[in-house]
């Protein structure tokens, strides 16, 4: 079995990029997206290097979510793997869609030299990038979150705490982009319990990896 401190502490890396590579990504991405006319803002310089920088650290935020359950399915106990195996599965379904979305993003460079943008495009891509975003992001990552609490409860890697946390807060994210979906913009709001779990939980996983369990051995064969 893999070393569980050394994946650990090389999950909370990954969470650390993944929340920093989005955040940063989607701040360069969308001081562009959202205007009516990206193409003019494109055509200034070192405007489009910007956005290919927010391109660029959305790519790394989705092979970054990949790796997560990957460092995690070699650690796991057997009766455990079908979840591990779920977790992996909707972390695909996240990233890739993230990945599909950033390659779409590169169509807009190309358009941006181009004055007007040919046809309605540039306002099927803004949707598409927007959908993923609000909806589709939430939904993966909060029913592969829930997956990844249970695990994280049936196998007793870290604190109970960081356990139920992600059972409770996950659902809520998807449940965000259920609401945003029918129109209710209650996403971000609903989100930020596992925003805050994200950023305290790679903290956290930085110092301790999953040693949570071989610690508690530690101690109780101290005091036998």
């Amino acid at each position: 079995m893999t070393n569980p401190v050394r994946n650990g502490r090389l999950t909370g890396f990954l969470f650390l990029l993944t929340y920093l590579s989005f955040l940063g990504g989607a701040f360069l991405i969308l001081r562009i997206l959202p205007l009516e006319n990206p193409h003019t803002i494109l055509q200034r310089p070192g405007e489009a290097g910007l956005f290919v920088l927010g391109i660029f650290l959305e790519l790394i935020c989705g092979f970054g979510i990949v790796g997560i359950p990957l460092l995690l399915t070699g650690i796991v106990h057997r009766e455990n793997r079908p979840l591990a195996f779920a977790y992996l599965a909707w972390r695909i379904a996240e990233g890739g869609v993230i990945l599909f979305s950033s390659l779409m993003l590169m169509a807009l460079v190309p358009l941006g030299r181009l004055n007007p943008a040919p046809g309605d495009l540039v306002p099927l891509i803004r949707i598409l990038y927007d959908g993923v975003n609000d909806y589709w992001i939430p939904l993966t990552l909060g029913l592969g979150g829930l997956v990844y609490g249970l695990i994280l409860r049936r196998e007793k890697f870290v604190p109970p705490l960081f356990a139920f946390w992600a059972i409770i807060g996950y659902p809520l994210t998807a449940l965000g982009g259920v609401l945003e979906a029918f129109g209710l913009r209650l996403g971000t709001f609903l989100a930020l319990p596992i925003a805050l779990y994200e950023l305290v939980f790679a903290v956290y996983l930085l110092i301790n990896g999953y040693g949570y369990t071989q610690n508690n051995k530690g101690e109780e064969d101290d005091h036998t």
